[in-house]
């Protein structure tokens, strides 16, 4: 995804000018080329903008781009989505290509301390909800992570949300959890929302819109 990144560049750029969303932080000179990524996953990296409270996601997961799509569908209608998860400002994509770009919220950290037994309770929700037969489950188990500690409340309400809407966030094991800052509090939010298993077949119909061309 790195080299996808300097690729698409200017087409990034160029939709965070019609979006008035903030550009990729560039290193200088030309051609358009990204400055280093500030973390890569299995399917995705992540770039720093022009703004310290916004980044931007360049990855291959669909699932991320259906999640993306559904958060700002609700926020469109004037829907509240549970503070759990980290806020989007804006999905797009090359479905030719297979590349999804996401505007996102900053966190103030993408690590988290975890008390007691809470973040062996996450990574046993991720086992149980990857197995189809076992959803019910990893639904109970994930309801013991804001027993252990009052500060994971919001990750809690989030899958449990997020599942009665027919998108089950299942992949929120302990290094997909972190904090976002937020009026001056610290919040607890799952900030890797990738590897999602759509549970209701209408989210598959959403389209994503393209980047704008160069």
């Amino acid at each position: 995804m790195a080299e996808i990144a300097q690729v698409y560049c200017g087409r990034i750029n160029a939709t965070a000018d019609k979006l008035r969303l903030p550009r990729l932080k560039l290193r200088g000179g030309k051609p358009c080329r990204p400055n280093e990524y500030l973390g890569c996953g299995m399917y995705g990296c992540v770039y720093a903008t022009e703004s310290d409270s916004i980044v931007i996601k360049v990855t291959a997961d669909k699932s991320e781009a259906v999640f993306a799509m559904a958060y700002q569908g609700f926020v469109d209608a004037g829907r509240q989505v549970p503070p759990g998860t980290v806020q989007v400002a804006a999905v797009r994509c090359l479905p030719d290509e297979g590349v999804v770009v996401i505007w996102r919220e900053a966190l103030a950290s993408v690590e988290v301390e975890f008390p007691g037994y809470s973040a062996g309770i996450l990574n046993d929700f991720v086992g149980l909800a990857f197995s189809e037969s076992r959803i019910h489950d990893a639904i109970e188990t994930i309801k013991l992570l804001s027993d252990e500690h009052r500060s994971f409340i919001p990750v809690t309400e989030a899958v449990l949300w997020w599942h009665s809407q027919g998108i089950l966030l299942a992949d929120t094991h302990s290094r997909n959890v972190g904090i976002a800052r937020r009026n001056g509090r610290n919040v607890v939010v799952v900030h890797d929302v990738g590897g999602n298993i759509v549970l209701n077949s209408k989210w598959n119909r959403l389209r994503c819109q393209p980047l704008e061309r160069a």
